[in-house]
Formats: structure tokens, sequence, C-alpha cells
């Protein structure tokens, strides 16, 4: 684990069908960077179909989860250095095409952002414009700070 590790969570119905795939409700990125040692928490986030562009935003919740979470950490020390080194590949094995596409869907999402589609591309966009915007207020910050006059 990192100290910029995200836990993916997603919620699917079971189909007992072998021919059917298990349907996608929604999923959550938990950022663990936010969370201390040995601390239990109970948490509450509403589930999207994707968290990582445009569409969630407006976008009515899907649902939500509740979990409880207490990372376990053997020194932190090495937790915070292992930042200074590449992460490990991680690969997953499943038996099944339908196991794959829950694995999938819950890392990724059920919105493909390699898709071409003025959707994706529109939300690129969105994007670095709201960059722009805080870029804008860095800089009058940054101007107000160097020009004080107290």
């Amino acid at each position: 684990m990192r100290t910029s590790s995200q836990l993916f969570l997603a919620v699917f119905d079971s189909d007992s069908n072998p021919f059917s795939q298990h349907d996608f409700i929604g999923r959550v990125s938990v950022d663990l960077s936010n969370f201390r040692n040995n601390t239990v928490y109970i948490l509450i986030y509403n589930l999207y179909k994707t968290a990582k562009c445009e569409p969630r935003r407006g976008a009515a919740p899907l649902g939500s989860i509740k979990i409880r979470l207490r990372l376990e950490l053997e020194d932190e020390r090495t937790l915070l250095l292992s930042n200074f080194e590449l992460p490990a590949s991680v690969y997953v094995n499943v038996e099944s095409k339908k196991d794959f596409n829950v694995i999938h869907k819950t890392v990724v999402g059920n919105v493909d952002l390699k898709r071409y589609g003025l959707g994706n591309i529109n939300s690129y966009v969105n994007e670095l414009w709201s960059y722009l915007v805080v870029y804008y207020f860095l800089e009058d910050a940054f101007v107000s700070l160097l020009l004080w006059r107290g």
C-alpha cells in the first residue's frame, strides 16, 4: 500500500444465470491518504456510474454504501518512503468473463474514458477549463502576496 492508494468499491446485483452478466449499480473510489492509523471510520458514500468524468456532476446518485474502515499499518515511515519507488504491478486472475467484467467495472467504472466520442472530449475540455480557473486564483494570490504593503 502507498499513501496515495485508492480503494475501489462497486455494487452489482447477483445473477445466478450463467448466461447473464451481473448488473452494475454504482461505484465509488475512496482516497486512503486522509485516514489515520488504527482509527475506525464509519463512512457513507453515494454511488455513481463513474468517479472520473463530467457526467457525475449534477447527476443523482444511484444509491449509497456504508462502510467501516480501519487502516492497520505496521510502520508509517516505511509507508511514507514507499512513495519514492515505482508501484508494483498488480494482476488479478479470474475464472470467467463474468468475473472479469465485475472487476473491470469496479476499477475503471461504467464510462470508458479511452473511447473516442464527444462526451469524453467535452469532459476533458471541462477538466482543463477548471484547472485554468484555479490557475487564475493562484496567480492572483501570489501577486497579492508579493506586492503586499502592510
